[in-house]
């Protein structure tokens, strides 16, 4: 079922509400930062696009996030998250510290609290990183080695660590 999206509604709040809108506006061109204040009907039409073309790519972004995870295996739920989550981390945190770098050009001389910002973001996306290749490295081989040992109705081995929690609590 597809969202109802307002026409009237700005293209900021859009983004804001889901970033995976930036990535249908941007390849339009349409300007979600600075002029994130304008209408998606206003701002379609300064760009000579169509609002229902927009609107389809939106809805098919929101249609793509609804996906029963509940009902998948173990197996199956590491995979995705590597390749759409750690995957997307990686190359929508680059994407989104270049829109705040041009954020806090423009704007960081009347708001120095952008400075923090983007300071505070960039190492935030380095322990990100860090927290990404552990789960790769250490604790998704554990979970996958513990699934493929239950499929096969055998016992797993212990952890090397001593439990999963520990790496789970790192």
């Amino acid at each position: 079922m597809e969202k109802v999206i307002s026409t009237q509604v700005s293209v900021g709040s859009l983004v804001a509400e889901n970033f995976a809108a930036a990535e249908v506006f941007s390849k339009y061109g349409i300007d979600f930062c600075c002029n994130g204040h304008v209408s998606l009907a206003e701002a379609c039409a300064a760009k000579g696009v169509s609002v229902d073309q927009i609107l389809n790519e939106l809805n098919q972004v929101e249609e793509g996030a609804r996906i029963d995870f509940a009902s998948w295996p173990i197996d199956l739920l590491i995979d995705y998250v590597l390749k759409i989550h750690h995957r997307g981390i990686r190359q929508k945190g680059p994407q989104m510290k270049q829109l705040l770098d041009k954020v806090a050009s423009v704007h960081g001389d009347s708001h120095p609290e952008l400075y923090t910002i983007q300071e505070l973001f960039e190492g935030s996306l380095i322990d990100l990183n860090m927290h990404l290749q552990k789960e790769e490295n250490v604790l998704f081989p554990y979970v996958l080695e513990l699934f493929e040992a239950a499929e096969a109705g055998q016992p797993a081995e212990e952890m090397h660590c001593g439990s999963v929690a520990y790496p789970i609590d790192a």
